[in-house]
């Protein structure tokens, strides 16, 4: 992860403004990679953490959707050629969506370089876990332990 710490840094150096205008230009021209994608295939998540909106009063799993299988493929055309960096799973949870070893396999197609799985682990299986393994992804645990208990 050291390489993404390195990306981080040049973005925070180098700023906004002409500088980056042209920086961008010219990876747009050279066809490099240069997108950081952040997004959740769902929103849903399989715990209810006391902390975290999916607990609240109101909040019904049914209202929005898990993302279709062509919606993701149409995002994945749109962006991943582009993505240096992807992160699926910003708030909910993405092992929870019903179409994610199709979505993880369309991820890998695309050969974007760096892949984090931002996730619980608890709907972790057999065929994802090769998946992950298959396609380099990065599992992301952000929590530990004792903190899962109080929560």
């Amino acid at each position: 992860m050291g390489k993404l710490t390195t990306y981080y840094k040049l973005y925070k150096f180098i700023g906004s403004g002409n500088l980056m205008r042209i920086l961008l230009d010219s990876v747009r021209i050279l066809k490099m990679r240069y997108l950081v994608v952040r997004f959740d295939p769902n929103w849903i998540c399989n715990l209810r953490c006391r902390m975290c909106y999916f607990s609240a009063e109101n909040y019904n799993s049914e209202m929005i959707q898990p993302m279709s299988t062509v919606l993701f493929d149409k995002i994945a055309s749109d962006l991943f050629p582009r993505t240096k960096i992807l992160f699926l799973g910003c708030g909910a949870e993405p092992l929870m969506s019903p179409k994610i070893t199709d979505h993880l396999d369309t991820v890998g197609k695309y050969g974007v370089p760096h892949v984090s799985i931002v996730s619980n682990g608890l709907r972790l299986s057999e065929k994802i876990i090769a998946m992950i393994n298959d396609n380099y992804f990065f599992p992301v645990t952000t929590i530990k332990i004792p903190v899962f208990h109080s929560i």
